[in-house]
């Protein structure tokens, strides 16, 4: 079975995890990437290599496209959320994550401050099915 996965932000972690997908003889492809100024999305799948040729010389791919329109449209299973977010307020990742939550996807994050903010803000939904950190 293939797994479908996007990744929100593309500093060293966000590269990590795509070369290690890149590197690795895993039934994974990338359908959405974004950093904080482009995008890219295809259902059937991207290619790293490029992605992160591009990256090198600044955007990942589309200005046009938003972290947010890789989370609402692209078709992935699981987001990997490495976005730079305030610890605080948990955003931009709050906001990536509900929806992704909201579209019924799996979340892997780096980021802290939106955990501490999602289980406080939603233990009432249904949301939860599983969570580990």
């Amino acid at each position: 079975m293939t797994i479908r996965v996007a990744v929100l932000g593309l500093g060293s972690v966000g590269k990590g995890v795509l070369g290690m997908i890149a590197r690795k003889d895993l039934d994974i492809i990338v359908t959405g990437v974004a950093d904080s100024k482009s995008g890219l999305i295809d259902p059937f799948g991207l290619d790293i290599g490029a992605v992160l040729l591009a990256k090198k010389t600044g955007l990942c791919g589309n200005p046009s496209i938003s972290a947010n329109e890789v989370v609402s449209r692209a078709e992935y299973d699981i987001l990997v959320e490495v976005t730079p977010t305030d610890a605080g307020n948990g955003e931009p990742a709050l906001s990536y994550m509900k929806l992704a939550i909201e579209r019924g996807k799996h979340i892997v994050t780096s980021n802290k401050g939106p955990i501490t903010r999602l289980v406080t803000d939603l233990p009432e939904t249904n949301s939860w099915h599983y969570m580990a950190y």
